[in-house]
């Protein structure tokens, strides 16, 4: 038998095995290509009950927006983000709760809250202690040992407050989730303009102080006012995060709120007692009576 004839049957006699190798092959390829994405959660924290409810119903689409065209970046890396809808009422003693509640919840990557200073701030220690990234759309009034952490804030640092704040003082600077201030907010509404040390005016406002003229605290140019504009930048910020560390293929709390850290620094954010702010000088914005 000459070498081609032999050459032939050996060909002949592979070639079911080389077959089912490259069915086998294209089996795990598709495979792959068709298994289902992780399915992670970034928590939005808001009032959904209670007289500012009307904020976490205005934030909510907005979040679930920003999730939804950040989806279409993850699906090569077979990630899916949802977004879980947490209610603190703005009250401080329920935002510490939801704060044990999320930090227990291993999908839950990021949290974009919570809607009140004194609420964040109730729950940004809960946060720290599991190395789970908080992006604040509202500034964070208290100072936490321990140095920078993964927290950033879009509102007004309280340096920023201050100088603003000692700059109009005919202006009372109110927290209108702080039940200890509505003796000064009744008393506002004949005295003149308000403060408000966040970036969004909630459309509780109205309702409260309907002859004041109110006015919120914005450090970035790209807000209007409105909790919508201030929570889709903030889950902006978080989906940023958690995209950066699928990319790295470390898809965790702690390289999600590494790479937090790093955007906020590559960004110019600056480190304030409690939370990383925005670079640049905080302005005023009017808030519309609802």
């Amino acid at each position: 038998m000459c070498r081609t004839s032999r050459s032939i049957r050996a060909i002949s006699r592979a070639a079911p095995f080389l077959l089912l190798l490259a069915a086998l092959l294209a089996l795990i390829w598709f495979g792959r290509q068709q298994r289902a994405p992780r399915l992670y959660r970034l928590a939005l924290v808001a009032p959904f009950e209670g007289i500012y409810s009307a904020t976490g119903y205005s934030a909510l689409p907005a979040v679930r927006s920003e999730v939804a065209d950040w989806n279409k970046r993850l699906a090569p890396h077979h990630i899916q983000i949802q977004v879980w809808a947490v209610d603190d009422s703005d009250e401080p003693a329920l935002a510490e709760r939801r704060a044990r509640e999320l930090a227990a919840d291993p999908l839950v990557l990021a949290v974009v809250g919570h809607m009140a200073p004194r609420a964040s701030a109730a729950a940004a220690p809960t946060y720290h202690q599991a190395g789970l990234l908080q992006v604040s759309p509202v500034p964070i009034p208290v100072s936490l040992a321990g140095g920078p952490y993964a927290c950033l804030s879009l509102g007004p640092s309280p340096s920023a407050i201050n100088a603003l704040s000692a700059a109009s003082p005919g202006a009372p600077l109110l927290d209108l989730a702080d039940p200890d201030t509505l003796e000064n907010q009744v008393r506002a509404t004949l005295a003149g303009p308000v403060l408000l040390p966040y970036p969004y005016c909630p459309s509780a406002t109205g309702a409260l102080l309907p002859q004041a003229m109110i006015e919120a605290i914005s450090s970035d140019a790209g807000l209007d006012g409105s909790p919508a504009a201030v929570t889709a930048r903030a889950a902006d910020l978080a989906l940023r995060a958690i995209n950066a560390a699928a990319v790295s293929a470390s898809l965790d709390r702690e390289s999600v709120a590494r790479e937090a850290v790093n955007l906020a620094q590559d960004s110019g954010w600056t480190w304030d007692g409690s939370a990383w702010y925005p670079a640049g000088s905080a302005r005023v914005v009017p808030c519309p009576h609802q």
